[in-house]
């Protein structure tokens, strides 16, 4: 799970074209041919042929390779999974707690981060109402704010 959340994302950096001068953000070529949720599951394969991981190296029982197979099957799972169905960007629905609980984090971080950029705009005592897909989200900012 934490190795899930750290790489989840780590495909925007192919995804995402980045002007760091004029501060200017676009989608790459990339993103037209694949997406980040993609592209993260690959960096995971060949990131872990490179290491050896889950390949045969050294000397690894049947049992080790097995395990670390797995562990690299997983990983990929829940960076496949992490927008939580099909219709957001997932090929595949989370079918293992370290999925679901990655998908759950990340759409809980996406709100946060609406919900932030409503909050930083408004007004102390003031509202802000915005239908979204899943009906109407509503930020107050108290007067103490």
């Amino acid at each position: 799970l934490i190795s899930a959340s750290i790489l989840h994302d780590i495909g925007k950096l192919n995804e995402m074209d980045v002007d760091v001068i004029i501060g200017q953000t676009e989608y790459s070529t990339l993103a037209s041919l694949e997406s980040h949720v993609t592209n993260s599951a690959d960096i995971v394969v060949r990131e872990s042929i490179r290491l050896g991981i889950g390949e045969q190296t050294g000397d690894k029982t049947e049992e080790q390779l097995i395990r670390e197979t797995e562990a690299i099957d997983v990983l990929k799972h829940c960076i496949l999974a992490h927008h939580g169905n099909k219709e957001w960007g997932s090929p595949i629905e989370p079918n293992c707690p370290e999925a679901f609980i990655l998908h759950k984090a990340d759409e809980m971080s996406a709100a946060m981060y609406r919900y932030n950029s409503d909050f930083e705009k408004l007004e102390s005592g003031k509202s802000v109402s915005v239908w979204t897909a899943t009906g109407m989200i509503t930020t107050y900012k108290d007067l103490t704010k």
